[in-house]
């Protein structure tokens, strides 16, 4: 796809597509589009798109070297209700609409993939996953400065559904919300490796009477508004808890109270030792520590900077490893 290519083309890397929607609309499991640089607007992937099981992913992403930017004033810029779709490499950007979403997880869709994006200044949610999605993967995203001037609590990711993957995101900047909320349903979500500061109401908020094994491990909770984790009050069952670094939260680290049937443990309380809290460049120094202290058990993918992990003999906590 290409700013300045007309639809009517082939889909070339010399006779571009314009939209990503016709993308979307054409290809099949197992298929790759690149999008040049330039802004584009509402894509949505609808319950007859995507890949499948058996032929893979469906893959829309950045071409090599360039950012291409999604915005505008739409409920959710990219509105996904499809399955087996990988949204790589992009700037989402917005919306600027009261509601609004940078990223829907619709009703029905699942073995989604969103990663290596930035996502960022919605008004509302930067990413809203609805009750009946499943088999997201959230991964190695920039995901800043959302929730601000909504009509309600927003957040960077309103995580519900089943077995999704929330691991190696940065999330900052969460004005009137939490970095992610995993509340009221949800089963078996894994919530891994993430870095979040400047989270206005805390860092991550877990409960609601039907979510169920939340694992939420090797996280960084740190500098937050309220907790590093907080529990609502409609709490959780069989949760973990683990291995997380909770430090300068303005209420405290994991909220005491825990659920009978949620295990805690291995909590560290030192401080990160980012490179720059200032500058948002939460990369860890010499010393900091979280380096080699994360779950071996626990460890999901590359770090944020797209690194194996571990680089050391065990694996670090929080987005980055070294």
């Amino acid at each position: 796809m290409s700013a300045s290519g007309s639809d009517a083309n082939p889909g070339t890397l010399s006779a571009p597509w314009r939209t990503v929607q016709k993308a979307i609309d054409v290809l099949g499991p197992g298929q790759l589009a690149y999008v040049r640089a330039g802004s584009y607007g509402q894509t949505r992937c609808g319950s007859g798109d995507g890949g499948s099981a058996a032929g893979g992913y469906v893959t829309i992403a950045a071409y090599p070297g360039e950012r291409p930017v999604f915005a505008g004033a739409y409920d959710g810029i990219w509105n996904i209700s499809c399955a087996y779709l990988r949204v790589q490499g992009f700037v989402i950007d917005g919306p600027s609409v009261v509601g609004g979403t940078n990223i829907y997880a619709n009703v029905g869709s699942h073995h989604v993939e969103i990663s290596d994006n930035e996502i960022r200044n919605s008004v509302c949610q930067g990413i809203g996953v609805e009750p009946s999605a499943h088999h997201w993967s959230i991964l190695r995203n920039r995901i800043h400065d959302n929730g601000h001037g909504c009509d309600q609590q927003a957040h960077g990711i309103y995580l519900q559904g089943d077995d999704h993957l929330v691991a190696n995101n940065l999330i900052y900047n969460t004005a009137e919300g939490y970095g992610i909320q995993a509340y009221p349903s949800g089963n078996r979500n894994l919530i891994a490796q993430n870095t979040i500061v400047n989270s206005g109401r805390g860092g991550i908020v877990v409960g609601g009477g039907s979510y169920d094994q939340a694992k939420i491990v090797n996280n960084v909770l740190a500098f937050n508004g309220g907790y590093g984790l907080h529990w609502n009050q409609s709490k959780p069952t069989n949760c973990l808890v683990a291995r997380n670094l909770a430090y300068g939260n303005q209420a405290g680290g994991i909220e005491a109270g825990a659920p009978a049937s949620c295990t805690v443990r291995d909590t560290l309380t030192s401080n990160p030792l980012f490179v720059s809290l200032a500058t948002l460049d939460l990369h860890t120094l010499t010393g900091s520590p979280t380096i080699n202290a994360a779950d071996l058990n626990d460890t999901y993918g590359r770090d944020h900077d797209n690194t194996p992990r571990p680089q050391g003999p065990a694996p670090d906590v929080g987005a980055y490893g070294r």
